[in-house]
């Protein structure tokens, strides 16, 4: 709660830092002849305030390190400092001139910062350092809105606004970008925003350039042109927003009608202008849909044509730029119109139905891969990165699953591309978690039942998930939820396919001949090694695999009387004691060792307070024992009635030499600082979850040599119990 206000700051290496300063305010301060950073806020400083805050002349020692505004530390430094500052907001500032940096440098580890109604000035960014920007946004969800950005002749301004992924946890994802005027000298070269490799759902729109012409390439890359994520709505007219429609939809396309639907979100928008055409064809039909209604029957269309279209948003005497929907296809004349399936839903068939959406990460995914499907023209090639994932959310609070019973899709391994034996995949059903096995060169059909997830009463969130760590690349297709009269018969191949005796495996049509395995039971996947995704769970095995050539095709079907290897792990972690173990003898089923900076061997016979071995953590200078699990972890009301964060601890066993030995301790990134004198004694740590901002659940914990020496400790019965 520092307050620092109305004073002038100069000839400082740095001007104003917080460290480790929550809900600190720097108000209405001239920060100016710095040598490097004006206002610096780090070491998890959260909740804090910069306001009306004059800053120029800064860099004059280092102009690489020159910005106006810094959030977070660099990853090169996170032993040094806690990266996680999160929820940080700066307005109303004046940044430049002679600002050699850029005027924000938003790190990686940072989030929710709110950056808006302020002035920068570029006149005299130096590109040192790479320093050719207003703001490099390198964090996690920052919402960027109503500032002016001018370039003032800046030659060394190569960019607005610059997302670059750092490749670590909290990096170049979520950003809305709205709204911002950018005087750029008519320069037409110049990226509003530039999106880089491994950013992610970065939203750009409605931001102006003056002044502009048709040369102009506003967004760059991976940037999403339309408003708005689903955790997102931007202000009212209160700002003078008129935001652009989202979510377009076309459903229900007959030969000569279609409906057309879409989002809105501000409260001064309730009038939109819907524009249709035949494709590639001059002459629109326009139609104004005046009683707020987000969603319009056309009707006298041309059957066997494709049209497009475009809605925008009407506020008063103002207009939002148009959103335009996919082109789509009216049927023949001769076509029926067949209606869905009773309860069901199409998630992906050539294209993402309805308002699902393609939120995947680590690596490169292709909705509209069209030289390899199995259902119509296209399917997802997913080209995995590590533990990546096919990620899908549904826009409108998910989908009704009270008629639902399973998943079902095609998906195929490359053979080339992944070498011997049979990737491993996760799916995930909101946050619930079931692995299985692919083939590789072949397409196999998978029927999974949502009783394995819980019997979800909603879908929001689909997972296809890479769980081997190594590259690979996948193929999916058709993928839809499935009603309780459509789980016997595939919809593809086109013709029905018969149930054998064997309830597990249905067989292939004609063209593809199967032949069935010598077993009937399935073989469980290995089990014996701990697996090292970031969300792990029991291996399990859903289906059977035929003994086949790589170039067939094999049709496999999990149901409910599938036998399962090994317990479904749920998610949230649900625990019936008053106390969850992370580690006795070896780390908790889900848990993952992310451990940095030293050697560790988590199964050390040397050393142990209980049982035969501990957790050897040979640390260097900053050096960390870190385990993590998928978030949400433990939920701390599972671990009995009235549990929360008053009365639950972090408990461990430590042993080391000396005394004075300084640790970190941290908890989902929030830090406390401790000390311990083992003296080459077993010793036991309690520390109260309220000294860690009195989380709700535990999904990260990490202990930290808070020295620059190394040190040797063992660590053992690392759990939460409540008192």
């Amino acid at each position: 709660y520092w307050t620092v206000k109305d004073i002038a700051v100069t000839n400082g290496q740095k001007g104003i830092i917080f460290d480790n300063a929550n809900y600190g305010q720097i108000i209405d301060c001239h920060v100016y002849g710095i040598g490097y950073e004006a206002i610096h806020i780090r070491d998890g400083s959260d909740h804090c305030l910069i306001e009306g805050c004059s800053v120029h002349d800064t860099g004059i020692r280092n102009k690489g390190f020159g910005e106006a505004i810094y959030v977070g530390t660099d990853g090169g430094s996170w032993g040094r400092y806690d990266p996680y500052v999160w929820n940080t907001t700066i307005r109303n500032c004046t940044l430049g001139p002679n600002v050699a940096a850029e005027a924000f440098d938003i790190k990686e580890g940072t989030q929710n910062t709110l950056i808006e109604f302020n002035t920068v000035d570029a006149t005299g960014i130096s590109s040192a350092n790479y320093a050719d920007s207003f703001i490099d946004l390198k964090a996690a969800r920052a919402i960027v809105r109503y500032n002016t950005f001018i370039r003032n002749g800046a030659e060394k301004l190569k960019k607005g606004i610059a997302i670059v992924f750092r490749g670590t946890e909290y990096s170049a994802y979520e950003h809305v970008i709205h709204d911002n005027y950018f005087y750029m000298d008519g320069v037409s070269n110049i990226k509003l925003v530039d999106s880089y490799s491994g950013s992610r759902d970065i939203y750009a729109f409605n931001n102006i350039r003056e002044p502009s012409s048709a040369a102009d390439e506003d967004y760059a890359r991976i940037v999403i042109t339309e408003c708005c994520p689903p955790w997102y709505t931007p202000p009212n007219d209160g700002n003078g927003v008129c935001t652009v429609p989202f979510g377009l939809v076309t459903e229900d396309v007959s030969n000569t009608t279609a409906v057309l639907s879409w989002s809105a979100v501000g409260s001064n928008t309730t009038t939109f202008l819907v524009q249709y055409q035949k494709f590639d064809e001059i002459g629109t039909t326009v139609v104004n849909v005046t009683d707020g209604s987000t969603s319009i029957a056309v009707l006298d269309l041309v059957p066997s044509t494709v049209y497009s279209w475009k809605v925008s948003s009407i506020c008063g005497d103002r207009s939002s730029a148009p959103a335009s929907g996919a082109a789509f296809l009216t049927l023949d004349d001769g076509d029926d119109d067949p209606p869905p399936p009773p309860g069901a839903f199409q998630v992906y068939t050539d294209s993402l139905i309805g308002f699902w959406n393609d939120y995947s990460w680590g690596g490169t995914f292709d909705f509209d891969f069209a030289q390899s499907s199995k259902v119509g023209a296209k399917s997802i090639r997913a080209a995995y990165t590590g533990y990546g994932g096919i990620n899908l959310k549904h826009s409108r609070g998910g989908v009704d699953a009270s008629n639902l019973v399973a998943v079902r899709f095609w998906v195929k391994g490359d053979a080339t591309a992944n070498g011997p034996g049979n990737p491993i995949l996760q799916l995930r059903v909101n946050s619930q978690e079931y692995d299985f096995e692919i083939s590789n060169g072949l397409w196999g059909i998978y029927q999974i039942p949502l009783d394995v997830f819980g019997s979800p009463s909603t879908i929001e969130a689909l997972v296809l998930q890479n769980r081997q760590g190594s590259d690979l690349l996948v193929y999916v297709d058709q993928i839809e939820l499935l009603a309780a009269e459509e789980t016997d018969s595939p919809t593809s191949p086109p013709s029905t396919i018969p149930t054998t005796s064997n309830p597990t495996l249905s067989e292939a049509p004609s063209d593809s001949p199967v032949t069935p395995a010598p077993n009937p039971l399935p073989t469980p996947l290995p089990t014996s090694e701990p697996s090292k995704s970031p969300t792990s769970s029991p291996t399990k095995q859903p289906t059977l695999f035929p003994s086949v050539q790589p170039t067939e095709d094999c049709v496999l079907v999990c149901t409910t009387s599938q036998p399962v290897s090994g317990p479904v792990t749920p998610a949230p972690v649900a625990v019936a004691s008053p106390n969850f173990v992370i580690y006795d003898e070896s780390l908790a089923s889900g848990w993952e060792d992310q451990s940095y900076k030293g050697t560790f061997d988590a199964a050390d016979t040397l050393e142990a307070y209980k049982g035969a071995q501990s957790w050897r953590a040979d640390l260097l200078g900053w050096g960390a024992l870190n385990m993590k699990t998928a978030s949400p972890g433990v939920l701390l009301s599972n671990l009995g009635t009235g549990a929360d964060a008053t009365n639950v601890y972090l408990r461990f066993w430590v042993k080391g030499p000396g005394s004075g030995v300084k640790l970190r301790v941290r908890v989902n990134g929030k830090m406390h600082d401790t000390t311990i004198s083992p003296q080459g004694q077993w010793m036991q740590m309690s520390l109260s979850l309220s000294l860690f901002y009195s989380p709700t659940n535990v999904f990260q914990i990490e202990i930290q040599n808070s020295a620059s020496s190394q040190i040797l400790l063992h660590f053992d019965e690392i759990e939460l119990q409540k008192n």
